[in-house]
């Protein structure tokens, strides 16, 4: 990788990014949807970058693959637009899976420089000398599994749990190719395909609970029937059973 490829892709990663912190910050759905469009468009480009200059014409076959998560799952019917579409915005976004990715990406990027040097293309294999030099591209790709991980334990609405879900693994494949660029296998088809299909489904799964409760805030779906979407004493059930114990 030279240091023209390495800079290009360095400026994709910190976009992709950014892309994916606006998607989960934006309240209104259809615009994190498009968000995340831009954010896959990064990854498309950084694997078409990787695919070139390091001589692996593999990688094109994983940009197409992007390419299909870009395309089919924000726009098929079921997918992050037609759901966007269908379910309340997220009204009670907070700053706070921001905050604490910001918190841990200064703290990642301080401990590196402190204990090695940052560098833009490192000497052999990104993992052969990290007691001397780490790759910045190699650190781009872990804190954007990082921040995937941190809208995971932070966000409530069910929505934006689905896109952290894929966020997470866009940040996990990206690493892999960080660390060896020269190697692909088809385990990385196998994981796309199950992300796919578990997104699809958190997503059916958000619609429905929005219809039923009126709702896609997770702590508010976990609440007492007293303090659900209908107000005190006028919440829905949680459960199905409780409707049942009452009728018997």
């Amino acid at each position: 990788m030279t240091a023209e490829g390495a800079a290009l892709v360095l400026g994709l990663s910190i976009s992709a990014i950014l892309f994916a912190v606006f998607a989960i910050e934006t309240r209104a759905l259809v615009k994190s949807t498009y968000w995340f469009v831009a954010h896959s468009c990064c990854l498309i480009f950084i694997y078409v970058t990787y695919a070139i200059y390091a001589n692996n014409p593999y990688l094109f076959i994983w940009a197409g693959l992007c390419g299909v998560n870009t395309w089919i799952l924000p726009f098929l019917v079921g997918g992050l637009r037609y759901t966007a579409k269908r379910i309340p915005n997220d009204d009670g976004a907070t700053r706070i899976p921001t905050a604490v990715f910001a918190v841990t990406a200064a703290a990642a990027v301080l401990l590196a420089w402190w204990y090695s040097s940052l560098t833009l293309v490192p000497t052999g294999s990104p993992l052969e000398h990290l007691d001397r030099e780490v790759s910045v591209n190699l650190v781009a790709g872990l804190l954007l599994f990082t921040y995937g991980i941190i809208v995971l334990l932070t966000v409530r609405h069910l929505f934006k749990l689905a896109i952290g879900l894929l966020v997470m693994t866009a940040g996990a494949h990206l690493t892999l190719v960080q660390m060896a660029p020269g190697f692909f296998t088809m385990v990385e088809i196998e994981v796309l395909t199950k992300v796919m299909g578990t997104v699809f489904a958190m997503l059916y799964a958000a619609r429905l609970l929005a219809e039923r409760f009126l709702t896609a805030d997770a702590a508010k779906l976990l609440a007492d029937p007293g303090e659900g979407p209908g107000g005190e004493g006028g919440g829905t059930p949680a459960l199905g059973v409780a409707g049942v114990g009452a009728a018997s």
